[in-house]
């Protein structure tokens, strides 16, 4: 009798161990997979900001003195072209994109002025999805890029002001120079920039759509644009900050 008690425990004893055996290995395994999966977010993470990083213009050859901008949310860049079908009036199309990236400085007292920018070709919207879809097509590259040549006017800082600049746009790795009219102001803080002005479709090697006895659009487009930007703290500021933060603690301390 005693003996058989001792077997039952036995079995007992062994089935407990064996159960508490997978219930571990299945929380084991659980947990590798959860650390797999952030990994693999993380890394894919830090893939898509290295992309976002590359695609960016930065600001490398700022004067000494200079004030350097970021573009922020708020910026846009649109076109306008009109389109005709065949028998009836023409019709405006207009697109729009908020994906504007990049950075500028401003040396007002050499009168020099710096702004790149990337804008992202795929995410222009209008009011017709198949039209986006259309749009695509003619670009082989996702991205332009637009670099300012020249200011005709002298800006003041804090200042509003109303000039022509020339714009370097770069679509399809085929540039133009465009002027625009723009106006907007500077100031230590960030900047506000509006701006409109006229280039054309085949003049980045582009064939404006059409279909035969359909409809056809017009190769002239305006663009407009309006750039918000904040300014961007430099490591010597940053470092100008401090100093003064310490020295302000070692006042009070005094």
């Amino acid at each position: 009798m005693n003996k058989k008690i001792t077997t039952i425990s036995l079995l007992l004893i062994t089935a407990t161990l064996i159960l508490s055996g997978c219930s571990l290995l299945q929380k084991k395994t659980a947990e590798e997979s959860t650390e797999s999966f952030e990994d693999n977010q993380s890394e894919s993470m830090m893939k898509d900001g290295e992309i976002e990083q590359e695609r960016v213009p930065r600001v490398t050859s700022a004067p000494e003195g200079a004030i350097t901008y970021e573009i922020t949310n708020g910026s846009s860049v649109s076109y306008q072209v009109n389109k005709t079908y065949f028998g009836k009036p023409s019709i405006l199309v207009k697109g729009t994109t908020n994906n504007v990236l990049g950075y500028g400085w401003a040396d007002f007292d050499n009168q020099k002025f710096n702004l790149e920018a990337n804008i992202d070709l795929f995410s222009l919207s209008t009011d017709s999805s198949k039209r986006d879809s259309d749009i695509k097509n003619l670009f082989g590259a996702g991205d332009a890029t637009v670099k300012l040549i020249k200011v005709k006017d002298t800006i003041t800082k804090d200042k509003e002001f109303a000039t022509t600049a020339t714009l370097e746009i770069t679509v399809n790795k085929v540039s133009q120079q465009t002027d625009f009219e723009i106006n907007g102001i500077f100031t230590e803080s960030g900047l506000e920039i509006t701006g409109m002005g006229n280039t054309t479709i085949s003049g980045f090697g582009i064939k404006a759509p059409g279909a035969e006895n359909i409809f056809e659009v017009q190769d002239e487009l305006e663009l407009t644009f309006v750039i918000e930007a904040k300014t961007e703290i430099s490591p010597k500021s940053m470092m100008q900050g401090e100093d003064n933060k310490i020295e302000s603690m070692m006042g009070d301390e005094q």
